[in-house]
């Protein structure tokens, strides 16, 4: 992995993910979900820049960063509040406090020990390019799909919140155990 977009869930990294797959880069949205293993993601390679948007990613981040060191982190930093209203809006399933408390003080840690750049939720459009230049230098976004991602909302379905993936659904049990 090139680059990493995390931060609490609901903070637009599918969005992200679709933005950030353009010339030659390839994105995944919770690219974890496809892994058995942190180490999965070295197969994962698609493009001369592969990244991955996704909220889970901060229960890994030790990991990741052993097996990719020069990867670039940004954090999307969105209130925890407004997290969880947009949640429960499309899933309150059990344990969906807890989840989001834990990803938030995984994000903290994150931000507390690796170099990284801070991106307010609300502040994304308008810091688009930088985060562009960021994770993949020298690639151009054409100003047209520029333009017409921002006019999209970009959801995941209901269902993607059940298909976690084994690698993210055994942390979360892991997490649930010290609940």
């Amino acid at each position: 992995m090139d680059y990493l977009i995390t931060g609490l869930p609901r903070s637009r990294t599918a969005w992200l993910a679709n933005y950030l797959t353009v010339g030659s880069s390839f994105c995944y949205h919770e690219g974890l979900k496809n892994c058995f293993d942190i180490g999965d993601l070295r197969m994962m390679k698609k493009a001369p820049y592969t990244g991955n948007s996704d909220s889970s990613a901060v229960f890994f981040i030790d990991e990741m960063k052993t097996l990719f060191p020069d990867m670039k982190i940004v954090i999307i930093d969105r209130d925890y509040k407004d997290v969880l209203k947009s949640i429960v809006k499309e899933y309150d399933g059990p344990f969906v406090k807890y989840i989001i408390s834990a990803t938030k003080t995984s994000k903290e840690y994150t931000q507390k020990h690796y170099e990284h750049m801070l991106v307010n939720y609300n502040d994304i459009n308008e810091r688009i390019d930088e985060i562009t230049d960021y994770c993949i230098p020298n690639q151009e976004v054409p100003e047209e799909r520029k333009q017409m991602l921002f006019d999209l909302k970009v959801e995941v379905s209901k269902d993607s919140y059940e298909n976690i993936g084994m690698l993210v659904r055994n942390k979360i049990k892991e997490l649930l155990a010290y609940a």
